[in-house]
């Protein structure tokens, strides 16, 4: 039986999966009504994806084998796939690739750095609401840093949404590990 914190993984990653269909579905229509959308994606790789890929692999692996695992074997590999691929691919997907990639073309510089701010704080909020247990202000402040370097990556990679992805499913994947 699955415990109610992986039917809450469960449920969040079924929640994007159905999003993320319905805008692949419908791509072509968004595309129409947003012309913009296309520049909101550098989806070139580099040397520098494949390190870091390399470095989420090891994460992953030794995520894996750890050893000892309080948890259900199962419920892990639910926590693991939510939290390491699933949610930096959709988060960073809509919070660094529509949020800033879209709106930023609109702003100047000064405007654009408080559009990173207010995202991330919204970025770092957001986490504690489908969290099942209400976390504490300074991982919601790493969190919020996390994101603000993220963006920063983005911006300064001229909008590549891998490396954010990249990053962000490297720092769950530690996180996980030394939980």
């Amino acid at each position: 039986m699955l415990s109610s914190i992986s039917i809450n993984y469960l449920l969040a990653a079924f929640i994007w999966l159905i999003f993320f269909s319905i805008v692949y579905i419908k791509r072509t229509a968004l595309l129409q009504r947003l012309p913009y959308l296309k520049q909101c994606y550098n989806l070139s790789l580099n040397l520098a994806h494949y390190l870091l890929f390399i470095v989420f692999l090891i994460f992953l692996i030794l995520n894996l084998f750890k050893s000892p695992n309080p948890i259900p074997l199962i419920d892990y590999l639910i926590i693991l796939l939510s939290t390491a691929i699933i949610a930096p691919l959709a988060e960073e997907i809509v919070f660094r690739g529509f949020f800033i990639g879209f709106f930023e073309k609109f702003l100047n510089k000064y405007k654009t750095i408080i559009l990173v701010i207010g995202i991330n704080l919204f970025f770092a909020l957001i986490h504690n609401f489908y969290s099942p247990i209400t976390k504490p202000l300074l991982e919601l402040f790493f969190t919020f840093l996390l994101g603000i370097s993220v963006s920063i990556i983005y911006l300064k990679s001229n909008k590549n949404i891998f490396y954010p992805i990249l990053i962000h499913a490297i720092y769950n994947m530690v996180r996980i590990y030394f939980a």
